[in-house]
């Protein structure tokens, strides 16, 4: 029962991690407590998994990170069927009632950001043999911690900082690697970057052989990567779930999504494509299919197209985090989603609309309204589809998908002049969704463009990149024909405990 001893103290750790000051300190009991839960490889395990189930909090993927405050800041949503702290946070951020999701990232991540480099510096000297799996299995647990301050290093900075196109030189965020930090020294976007994508190179050298060759039964089948121990995958318990963890195949997405935020196509591009070449030769993270929605009950549609996810955050309670929010105020609080006639207007089949998305006629203002069904629960759990959904799909927040991928592949294309053959690569991702009009050739550039950006809305929708999108390009937020400005809006303050007593 000693690990059971070690997830305990592992979230006593944690859990005295209260702000963002907090992981500054370090006290003898402290010191002590780590010294146990370090002893043995059990701890180093546990260690892991209790950085996963941080990332999974309602402070960030769960909500605030997903469909909440990032999908709000993209408007989403309208703005009338908004619970009134989040309607107060778009409009200032610094209102009293929305403020609290400014702090809550920033306090949550950087605690996360501290508990993987308090792992990172306990795991630095220990031998390979101090692990059952031995190198391999060092490498993983050192390279998904690494990989993971990366992820949150760079959610922090896509949302405290302005884009790298936009970066004037100041400073704006820390790039914390050591652990006690007494004094974070704050750094410019350019600085924050490219610590960003050193950490992910690192992660992905480190991961690559456990999720290509070693353990590769892992995470090649979606069944494997969410549902099922198998006996073939080594190690046991602790290597399974691949698709819940940073991976080899996460890691290099993550850095195309980087490269293409700093504006570097070419290397974008390079990494995208390594990633695309897995799906395409060796059909790794194929999309879910159109036909798995017309076999099962409504109940069991797989809400999270999770065939293509290649990296999510898990929380049992997803269902139960969205219900509360949404009757948080009154039963007209529903988080209805705008644009969508516009954007599924020559796509009736898509199943983004048809089947994700809940339409109903309203009598008072006579309009149709829309809802998302990613995060509502199954209203039948008496179908085995309808339970298989709720159990492995209703739990996980999509960190990253295989979509983007081809849309980071589309861009740089179409950049380059190769609009062409970026319509054939969009137009697969297209029939993969149930689209069936096929896209013209003969584009010019920025149509094409035009049409890319609402393919990557649509995926997007509630799982909180729109936001992102529009940052990295400095153009005005989709808003159906027309578009919102969000010129001085781009940046969310500093929480007030970070800034007290420093020069920002």
């Amino acid at each position: 029962m000693k690990i059971y001893r070690y997830i305990i103290v592992f979230f006593f750790v944690v859990g005295g991690l209260s702000s963002c000051n907090d992981w500054l300190d370090i006290n003898a009991d402290t010191k002590v407590v780590q010294e146990e839960l370090f002893e043995s490889y059990e701890g180093f395990r546990s260690s892991l998994n209790g950085i996963y189930r941080l990332l999974g909090t309602k402070e960030l993927y769960a909500r605030n990170l997903t469909w909440g405050a990032a999908s709000v800041l993209g408007n989403n949503y309208e703005k009338n069927t908004l619970p009134y702290s989040y309607r107060d946070f778009l409009n200032d951020y610094e209102a009293v009632s929305g403020k609290k999701y400014v702090e809550e990232i920033w306090e949550q991540g950087y605690k996360l950001i501290s508990n993987c480099n308090n792992l990172l510096i306990q795991g630095r000297d220990k031998k390979d043999d101090f692990f059952p799996e031995g190198k391999v299995e060092k490498d993983v647990i050192m390279g998904e911690a690494i990989g993971m301050r990366a992820l949150l290093h760079f959610d922090l900075l896509r949302l405290y900082a302005p884009s790298f196109k936009e970066d004037d030189g100041k400073l704006y965020i820390p790039y914390v690697t050591v652990y006690p930090e007494h004094q974070p020294k704050h750094l410019s976007v350019t600085a924050v970057m490219d610590s960003i994508i050193s950490d992910l190179k690192r992660a992905r050298d480190m991961l690559s052989y456990n999720d290509t060759l070693y353990n590769v039964e892992a995470i090649h089948n979606v069944k494997v990567r969410f549902h099922t121990v198998f006996a073939s995958v080594k190690g046991g318990f602790f290597f399974s779930n691949r698709g819940g963890r940073m991976n080899y195949f996460a890691a290099t997405a993550l850095l195309a999504r980087a490269y293409l935020y700093k504006g570097d196509k070419i290397n974008a591009y390079r990494y995208a494509h390594e990633v695309y070449q897995y799906s395409t030769r060796k059909t790794y993270f194929q999309f879910t299919p159109a036909s798995a929605f017309e076999l099962w009950d409504k109940n069991g549609w797989p809400q999270k197209m999770y065939d293509d996810i290649l990296m999510a955050a898990y929380n049992e309670k997803m269902y139960d985090i969205y219900k509360d929010e949404l009757n948080s105020q009154s039963t007209e609080i529903n988080f209805f989603l705008k644009n969508i006639d516009d954007l599924y207007r020559s796509d009736a089949n898509d199943f983004r609309k048809t089947k994700l998305i809940s339409g109903s006629w309203d009598d008072w203002e006579e309009v149709w309204t829309y809802l998302s069904t990613r995060w509502s629960k199954p209203a039948d759990l008496t179908y085995s589809e309808a339970q298989d959904v709720a159990t492995y799909q209703g739990p996980i927040a999509p960190v990253i998908r295989m979509s983007e991928v081809y849309y980071i592949m589309c861009e740089c294309l179409a950049e380059e002049g190769k609009v062409d053959e970026a319509t054939d690569l969009l137009q697969t991702v297209r029939t993969a969704r149930g689209a069936i009009n096929p896209l013209p050739l003969g584009m010019t550039k920025d149509d094409f463009l035009t049409i890319l950006r609402k393919e990557m809305v649509k995926d997007f929708m509630t799982e909180g990149q729109t936001f992102f999108l529009y940052k990295r390009l400095d153009e005005p937020v989709y808003d159906g024909s027309s578009g919102i400005d969000m010129t001085g809006k781009w940046v969310l303050p500093a929480p007030y405990s970070e800034t007290a007593y420093t020069n920002l």
